[in-house]
């Protein structure tokens, strides 16, 4: 039995649609994930801001400028002054913290009277120096590093 040339042309239609429809979905999920793992990225490097913030006033300094950025995380990680607080409780349990794209942060290295800049190489995965225009990742109302400060430290 044959089928009506209306029927076939309604099933290729509806084939069409189907996947159309599906391929709009995939677009719209991972440009959602996308904008989740940014703002996660942002959400972090906020909280490691404040911590160094917390560092500054704890301490009366900031972290140490010789340190490497995992050395600077993992020691926001560590209880201040015999078992006190976290000044940063992010990544419980992991020894190493990272980006929400699964990377090292990247920091350009304080002083005393300066901060550190932590940032994240972003979804590419290229350090560009936490420039404005690059699609790293910096903490929300964080200027853009100027040409003079130092080249950036991996995590590495």
């Amino acid at each position: 039995m044959r089928m009506p040339k209306t029927h076939s042309r309604s099933m290729v239609l509806l084939a069409i649609c189907v996947v159309t429809g599906g391929l709009v979905f995939y677009v719209h999920k991972s440009s959602a994930a996308k904008q989740q793992r940014l703002q996660q990225a942002q959400h972090e490097l906020a909280m490691i801001k404040q911590a160094i913030s917390s560092h500054l006033i704890e301490w009366n300094r900031y972290p140490d400028e010789s340190k490497s950025a995992t050395e600077t995380l993992i020691l926001l990680k560590t209880p201040i002054r015999g078992g006190g607080p976290l000044l940063l409780d992010l990544w419980q349990g992991e020894e190493e913290p990272k980006d929400p794209w699964g990377r090292d942060y990247c920091m350009l290295p304080g002083s005393r009277e300066r901060p550190p800049v932590f940032y994240s190489s972003g979804p590419n995965g290229k350090d560009e120096g936490g420039y404005a225009g690059t699609d790293d990742v910096i903490a929300p109302e964080t200027i853009a590093p100027s040409d003079q400060q130092p080249k950036p430290s991996s995590l590495k």
